[in-house]
Parts: C-alpha cells; structure tokens; sequence
C-alpha cells in the first residue's frame, strides 16, 4: 500500500510540474517548456494508467472500480481526450486548461478526506502536510527571489533618474533584465503556490474545528496568492509600466512577510511541547 502511495505522490508532483511549465509558455510563449511539459503529460498519463490497471487487481470487477474510483477515472478521461484533441488540432491552451481540471480532480482522488487507506489515515496526513509546507516554501523563495529583483530594478531606476549613477550602477544588471527575472520568478512560483494551498485546504478538511474562512493562515496565503497573481497580470498580460509593475510586486512582497511570520507564529504556538 506504500509503493501506491509513492505512485500517486510522484503522479501528483509530475502533474504540477506539467502544469507549472504549461503556466509559463501560456504567459510567455517559451516552446522549450511547452515540449517538456507535454512530455511530462505523456509520464503523468503513463502513471495514471499504470494506476488503474493495479486498481482493477483490488476490485472485483470494473463496475467496482468504477463506483468507487470515479475521480481517478473521470482524471484519466480528461487526460487522454485532451491528448488525443491537441494531437489532432494543436490546442496548447485547450491542454492546459483542460489539466488545470484533471489536476483537482486528481489531488482530491488521492486524498478524499484522507480516509481512502485505512489505518494509514495519519501516515497520509502527515505525507500530505509535508507536501504542503515543501511546496509552500518553493513559493515562498520563488516570490522573494521575484521581490529581490523588483527592489534592484527601483534602485536602479532612482540612480538613473537622479542621474547620479556612481559606481554601483555598472555592478547591477540593466533594467529590461531585472524587469523581466522579476517576471519569470514570480511566473514560476504563482502556479507552485496554487499547488500548496489547494493541498493545505485539502488537509484542512479533515482537521477538526479548524474553520478555513475564519483562519489567519489561509486568508493571508490566498492574499499572497492574490497579490503575486495580479502582478504578473500587471506585468505581462495587461503590460504596465515596468515601474509601476515593479511597486505591486513590492506591495505583494509586504503580504508575503505577513504572510510568513503570521503562519511561522500561529504553527510555533500550536506546537505540542
């Protein structure tokens, strides 16, 4: 039951890394991710498929797996059609938002309330809490990189406005360069925080009189996720000036340090000593 559980971990953590590569070339168009996040479909469906053949040797027959892993299957379905109509018409964004479905669907197959294994139910638990918090703090270091850059990219700028540049000016990169790491990093880590709060409101669920409306933690995780998440709207989709830009993803970094030592106190408080 173990080696499943590895199976639909590494299924998991494929499908966001397919999704997280298919998030950036439907931003910024980059043909290199696209083939390697369709290529990493191709694995998440080779998995998945491997997973249901192992199902049908637990369940009597295919009725029974049917009723009883309908999600499992409705995922494989979206999977495979999405395939097979983007191999036929060449539909990227179509794949994309397609898996963005098959993703959820997925994540709430593998942990239905954390109920699925009996006896297993806190080994579950735990494995889940620990992919919440790795793939949370990934996007933590992926905003603050991001935030990093959008600081230098001001510094830079007051220099050259003040037209006082000195010798620092010529040991930072130019603005179109900050502008555009800004950009990328915080491109990368909106998707990768989707992923960890989606598995944090999933662990929730099961936790007892725990209400996710009322909690400091999720309503400022979703701010952040928020924040980031109209930065890079600001920034490549709606195309703001790149200094404007640049303060909405330090206004987004502020959140992010709430964010962090708000979740960091709250968790330190609430661990048993």
């Amino acid at each position: 039951m173990s080696a499943w559980r590895w199976l639909y971990d590494g299924f998991i953590v494929l499908y966001a890394f397919s999704l997280t590569l298919y998030f950036i070339d439907f931003t910024r168009r980059v043909p290199r991710a696209n083939r390697v996040a369709f290529w990493s479909l191709i694995g998440v469906f080779a998995i998945l498929t491997m997973l249901i053949a192992l199902e049908l040797f637990v369940h009597p027959s295919m009725t029974a797996l049917a009723m009883e892993k309908t999600r499992l299957l409705y995922a494989w379905l979206l999977i495979a059609t999405s395939l097979v109509l983007n191999a036929v018409f060449r539909m990227d964004f179509f794949l994309f938002f397609t898996n963005l479905v098959g993703f959820a669907v997925s994540v709430l197959n593998v942990f239905p309330l954390l109920t699925a294994w009996a006896g297993e139910g806190q080994a579950v638990r735990g494995e889940l809490l620990l992919l919440h918090i790795v793939t949370a703090l990934f996007g933590d270091v992926l905003f603050v990189i991001s935030g990093i850059f959008a600081l230098m990219y001001l510094l830079v700028d007051i220099l050259l406005r003040t037209k006082r540049p000195g010798k620092q000016l010529f040991r930072l990169p130019p603005l179109e360069r900050l502008a555009r790491d800004a950009g990328l990093f915080a491109m990368i880590g909106v998707p990768v925080f989707t992923v960890a709060v989606v598995l944090g409101w999933i662990w929730a669920l099961d936790e007892p009189g725990l209400v996710l409306y009322r909690d400091p933690k999720v309503l400022f995780s979703l701010a952040t996720l928020l924040a980031y998440g109209f930065f890079v709207y600001v920034r490549i989709g709606a195309k703001w000036p790149w200094r404007l830009a640049m303060l909405v993803n330090i206004g987004a970094l502020v959140i992010l340090w709430v964010n962090f030592w708000i979740t960091h106190s709250l968790a330190w408080a609430a661990w048993p000593r």
